[in-house]
């Protein structure tokens, strides 16, 4: 999972068309914390950065350790909403 930090990013499908555009405090990748068992997890777009971008990196495995803590996804997001509206 990324996190804008500053920059402009393109959301783009197999044709190269712009679906959306992120900004500083935008974030992309969530659907990759998604466990979907066997069949794997399917990239739904993707991102191109439109000159130079900075991006905080969130992996997998750490959102996972914070979820066992919490046990609250509710909360996670929450406090992923937050520092990303912070980073803008």
């Amino acid at each position: 999972m990324y996190i804008v930090k500053r920059g402009r990013l393109h959301v783009v499908d197999t044709n190269d068309q712009v679906l959306a555009v992120l900004m500083p405090g935008s974030y992309f990748g969530e659907i990759s914390i998604l466990n979907m068992g066997d069949i794997g997890n399917r990239r739904t777009a993707s991102v191109k950065s439109v000159g130079y971008s900075d991006l905080f990196s969130l992996k997998k495995d750490a959102l996972w350790d914070v979820l066992k803590v919490t046990n609250s996804c509710f909360c996670v997001i929450n406090s992923i909403q937050s520092f990303a509206s912070q980073v803008a």
